[in-house]
């Protein structure tokens, strides 16, 4: 019996030992297994700081891009314009057809030096020359077609120094015949000391056929305050940003708009207008061969404007007028106009 249990406990000792043996072993083993994972993840984290710390080195060294406010914009609107029939129409310079016509600004640069020059345009037809002049420089040119009166490209023309503030800008057309010059939306002058822009390029700009400028593709027409053709001895253009037609105390006084109709069809009349409890009266819009008989609405105040539904007239493809007349006198003012605009209904 006693020789049972000496060998039952030698048996159990074996057990303990190699049990302690084996634990340890495992201990081990996960300890190196965590060192290797602790390790790894330092090994990954210094990757992505790595990672991280050449991005912004890749992004930044893109080129310098043109600082916006160092761009002069020239609108046709701001523009002081010289010879008949050119004038603003649809948001450009158009009808450029008279040998000598021109378009001049004065020009305020944030810096005097040199700018490249971009011409917003459209037309359709041969080529002509025209001169730009700043100061006693000035750079050539000649139109292009861009295939439709109302689809405008933008062109280089070359580089020209701004010598001083007060300077003015003046294009002209230098060549009879040929149709018109071109349809200008925007004239950009850009500093040419940002790095991110191109050199000039040999530039050709939109030519004006004999046919005159379609309306927009969608046929609505806008007839502005500055488009007018103005008739009389004491209306005329009023306002800052947005002008209007003032001064209408006269009732022999009338004003008229020239426009190309794109789209025949029926189209919806509608005038802004602003007029007040004092003032106002009757009067008659005509438009091919078509007469509306309207009346003014108070607004309160000159400077608040409504638009009014004058009705719809039927317009064919081609050249159209519309003209508004006092229908006969009025009390103190017949009213003040900002825009008439044609809808296709």
């Amino acid at each position: 019996m006693r020789g049972i249990l000496i060998v039952a406990g030698a048996v159990i000792a074996l057990f303990v030992f190699f049990g302690t043996v084996i634990g340890l072993g495992m201990y081990r083993v996960h300890s190196a297994q965590r060192e290797a994972d602790a390790q790894w993840a330092a090994a990954q984290e210094e990757k992505a700081k790595t990672v991280v710390s050449v991005a912004p080195g890749a992004l930044t060294a893109s080129a310098p891009k043109v600082d916006a406010r160092a761009i002069i914009r020239l609108t046709p609107e701001s523009a002081t314009l010289d010879g008949s029939p050119i004038r603003v129409a649809n948001g450009a310079i158009a009808y450029w057809d008279t040998p000598g016509a021109s378009a001049r600004w004065t020009l305020d640069p944030p810096a005097v030096g040199s700018y490249r020059v971009e011409f917003t345009f459209a037309g359709a037809g041969a080529g002509r020359p025209f001169l730009l002049r700043v100061g006693d420089s000035q750079l050539t040119g000649s139109t292009h077609s861009t295939g439709s009166w109302d689809r405008y490209e933008t062109a280089d023309m070359g580089v020209i120094s701004v010598p001083r503030p007060g300077t003015s800008l003046k294009i002209q057309s230098t060549k009879e015949g040929g149709g018109a010059l071109m349809n200008l939306k925007l004239l950009r002058l850009l500093p040419t000391t940002a790095e991110a822009t191109p050199a000039p390029t040999p530039v050709s700009i939109p030519v004006v056929a004999s046919v005159p400028p379609p309306g927009p593709s969608n046929g609505h027409i806008i007839l502005t305050a500055t488009e007018a053709q103005l008739h009389g001895s004491r209306i005329h253009l009023d306002g800052g940003d947005e002008k209007h037609i003032g001064s209408w105390t006269v009732a022999d006084d009338w004003i008229e708009w020239s426009f190309p109709v794109s789209r025949p069809g029926r189209y919806r009349i509608d005038l802004t207008q602003a007029s007040t409890d004092t003032s106002g009266g009757e009067f008659d819009v005509l438009i091919h061969h078509q007469i509306f008989a309207c009346r003014t609405k108070s607004t309160g105040d000159f400077d608040r404007y409504i638009t009014l539904n004058l009705g719809s007239a039927g317009l064919q493809q081609g050249q159209a007028t519309l003209a508004i007349k006092p229908r006969g006198p009025f009390k103190i003012a017949l009213m003040n106009v900002m825009k008439v605009e044609l809808t296709p209904e």
